[in-house]
Formats: C-alpha cells, structure tokens, sequence
C-alpha cells in the first residue's frame, strides 16, 4: 500500500508543479503590475505617464500602441515601395500631455538605415493613419517600410490583447 501510494504521489507531483507554475504566469498579467513602457517618457511629461498607471486601459493602449500598431516591411523587387517617405512626418510635441498635439516644425530626421524596430516610438510622430486602410511610409531608398495596420484592424488586435488581462 506504501508504494502504491508513493508511486501515486511520485507520478502527480511534477503535474502538480506544472499546474502551479502555469497558474503563476497567468497571473503574471496582472493588471496591477502593468508597467508603463520607457519610450512613453520620450513623448509625454513624467506627470502624464506616472498618473497613466491610474488608468491601465489606457496604460496598455499605449504601451501596446508603441510596438503593434506597424509592422516592418521589405521588398526585395525593383518595384518601389508605395507610401510616403517617411522623412515627411512631423514631429509631434506631447510634452504637455495626451490629447495636445502641437507640431514643432521638425520632420523625422533619424537614420532610416539603421532604423530599429525595439526603439521605434510612433507616438513622437504625427503618423496619418487611415480607419480602413494600411498606411505606408517609406524609410528612405532602404527597401524597407513601415506599415501602419489600419484603425479597424488595430482595434481588433487591441480587443483580443485586453482579453488577456480579463479587461474586455
């Protein structure tokens, strides 16, 4: 009776690990511990994103705005890539706050040949985005773009990732 039981034991305690070590990560998406990301500093006053941790729907809009609202894009073909360049977007000046948008008359002036997608920051920029339609701007002669998903396929991209924070 001892072995059977120990066996029994043996066999369900690593599954048991596992159940507990899974539990712990979906917990891990806390909305508590959400974190405001550190570019949101580069483009808002420290007051603006400290007070953001207030709001965590808005919190993760933001810090899921910055990484999954574009994608990068690379044609190989001759065929140039459509879109705007993306040398023609403004800066766009949020010091004061969310929802004050003023231009300071400067254009996207970073090296599009060493363009990097981990510290890419589109809210410094006054993208036009389009409801309906993916948006395109070119990064120079590099071959490459960056896509703007339209604003209906973003909200759904945005709907599915609140899910995983239980805030439908």
């Amino acid at each position: 009776m001892k072995t059977f039981f120990t066996r029994l034991v043996g066999a369900f305690l690593p599954l048991i690990f596992i159940v507990i070590g899974i539990s712990a990560q979906a917990q891990g998406k806390d909305k508590n511990e959400i974190k405001p990301d550190q570019r949101l500093y580069n483009c808002f006053t420290k007051e603006y994103v400290d007070g953001l941790i207030s709001n965590p729907r808005l919190l993760l809009y933001y810090n899921f705005y910055l990484d999954n609202s574009w994608f990068l894009s690379e044609s190989k073909a001759e065929k140039p890539l459509p879109g705007s360049d993306i040398s023609t977007v403004p800066l766009a000046d949020n010091s004061v706050g969310a929802n004050s948008l003023s231009i300071k008359g400067e254009f996207y002036s970073e090296d599009v040949t060493k363009f990097d997608v981990k510290t890419f920051n589109p809210l410094m920029y006054d993208f036009k985005t389009d409801a309906n339609y993916y948006t395109s701007y070119k990064l120079g002669n590099t071959g490459k773009a960056v896509i703007f998903y339209s604003h209906r396929k973003f909200a759904e991209l945005y709907n599915a990732y609140l899910k995983s924070f239980n805030l439908e």
